[in-house]
């Protein structure tokens, strides 16, 4: 527990090319990808059986980047192209 309650909860989110958050609302595949925890990485599986794993915590390399969820601003950072790749693969969409 942390002080604004689980660790790691709401952490992730998926950003479309122009943007605008990627949810089980607009893309319903969502539903079907599982994630796990490893010893410093966030593990993501899909249906198809393929992996990713998402580090913990932010690296120096990761770029910075501005998001807005419920029409309420904030950053957060770039997991880079493997992540991307790996989600517009899945989701058959193109997204950076």
């Amino acid at each position: 527990m942390t002080k604004t309650g689980l660790a790691y909860d709401r952490e992730w989110m998926l950003i479309g090319s122009n943007g605008q958050p990627i949810t089980q609302r607009t893309d319903p595949k969502l539903a079907q990808v599982t994630c796990q925890f490893e010893t410093y990485a966030l593990g993501v599986s899909l249906p198809s059986e393929a992996k990713l794993e998402v580090p913990l915590s932010v690296t120096p390399d990761m770029p910075s980047v501005e998001v807005e969820l419920f029409k309420k601003p904030g950053s957060g950072f770039d997991h880079g192209k493997e992540a991307a790749d790996f989600f517009s693969d899945y989701l058959q969409k193109q997204y950076a």
